[in-house]
């Protein structure tokens, strides 16, 4: 399970990377909505984890 958690994270996590980097390179005040969605998606991820690993 934490295998499972660790690589959703880690997708997670580079997806954002490569959004971010796109907004960067589009409109620097939209990066605040992007960090927020991402700050969103990766607390309801890390509640997935906990559950599943209770």
């Amino acid at each position: 399970m934490q295998q499972h958690c660790k690589g959703n994270t880690a997708t997670l996590q580079r997806q954002y990377s490569n959004a971010a980097k796109a907004i960067q390179q589009r409109c620097k005040g939209n990066t605040a909505t992007l960090q927020r969605q991402y700050s969103n998606a990766a607390k309801a991820m890390q509640r997935h984890c906990k559950g599943n690993a209770v």
